[in-house]
């Protein structure tokens, strides 16, 4: 869990931009933030951008079902 344990309390999960979508696509991002949650008070999402290419989120249908944005974001407050 986590790439990088800064302290007791912190855990950093790093992502490119391609790890970060296919994460999102397939549930695996929710299921590593729900492990940092309930093990770091100060879980963190660091995601790496690549300065010769401009930043762009794929569109909500382009995810695929068990990633739509509504779902995941009410499944990450309860």
């Amino acid at each position: 869990m986590g790439d990088y344990i800064l302290s007791p309390e912190v855990c950093v999960e790093r992502k490119s931009l391609s790890d970060l979508r296919q994460s999102f696509a397939s549930g695996r991002l929710y299921h590593q933030a729900e492990a940092m949650c309930r093990s770091y008070p100060v879980p963190v999402l660091l995601i790496e951008f690549e300065r010769d290419r401009a930043f762009a989120l794929h569109a909500v249908n382009e995810l695929g079902a068990d990633a739509q944005a509504r779902r995941s974001c009410a499944s990450l407050q309860s």
